[in-house]
């Protein structure tokens, strides 16, 4: 099993969305590819990487009281 920081940000970013199929059309890439992104058989471009940190890191930052 890959636990690479890549693999394990595109899993959380699934897990945030509710699933790979919600992840897939967030990230607007094939089911192929992100099989692949997500068990580590192929690297993610650079681009997509960073829409799923921007995702998990919105997720994680504590909201500021109004």
């Amino acid at each position: 099993m890959d636990t690479s920081v890549r693999v394990q940000t595109l899993r959380r970013a699934a897990d945030i969305l509710g699933g790979p199929v919600q992840l897939r059309r967030y990230l607007n890439v094939s089911t192929i590819c992100l099989a692949a992104w997500m068990t580590g058989v192929d690297n993610m471009p650079t681009q997509v990487f960073l829409k799923a940190v921007d995702l998990v890191m919105e997720d994680v930052t504590p909201k500021k009281p109004l």
